[in-house]
């Protein structure tokens, strides 16, 4: 998901090597090689949210979970 300046990446643990949850801020790191999620947790909740809501709009009920990485 990405919003403004930022990019929220989802957990993806069925791929190998397993994608990880992360924040990653797109204009300070276009290589998107440093994950910001603890400095912006207010980000991550709101892109999170903003996810969820995006998958019960197009019938994908069964996937809105959140990682347990990622803040509640």
């Amino acid at each position: 998901v990405r919003e403004g300046r930022f990019k929220l990446v989802f957990a993806n643990t069925v791929r190998t090597p397993p994608i990880l949850p992360a924040l990653y801020d797109l204009v300070a790191d276009r290589g998107e090689t440093t994950d910001v999620s603890a400095q912006h947790p207010e980000v991550v909740t709101k892109m999170a949210t903003l996810a969820d809501g995006m998958r019960r709009r197009l019938g994908d009920d069964q996937r809105v979970a959140r990682s347990p990485e990622l803040p509640p």
